[in-house]
């Protein structure tokens, strides 16, 4: 699936779609705002919603890896080279 073609789901079929073809990867947290980022494949999705509510606001797809960069710095690499 496209970035494009994610865009074109319905809202039930974004979560459908998270729920059972995609891979949780990462969360961070930023204020009052959670971010969950799912993968499948070459596709990134990112779920925005409220920490304290659990409602989605906003779903981000993207190919790109620049858009991992907040994602990348939260990440541990320490005990690879133990």
């Amino acid at each position: 699936m496209s970035p494009e073609q994610f865009k074109f789901l319905s809202d039930i079929g974004k979560l459908e779609f998270l729920e059972k073809d995609c891979v949780l990867i990462a969360k961070r947290y930023d204020g009052y705002d959670m971010y969950e980022l799912y993968q499948s494949g070459r596709l990134y999705i990112e779920l925005q919603a409220y920490v304290h509510e659990c409602i989605y606001r906003q779903y981000f797809s993207f190919e790109d890896t620049l858009y991992l960069e907040p994602y990348l710095k939260s990440i541990d690499i320490s005990k690879v080279y133990a």
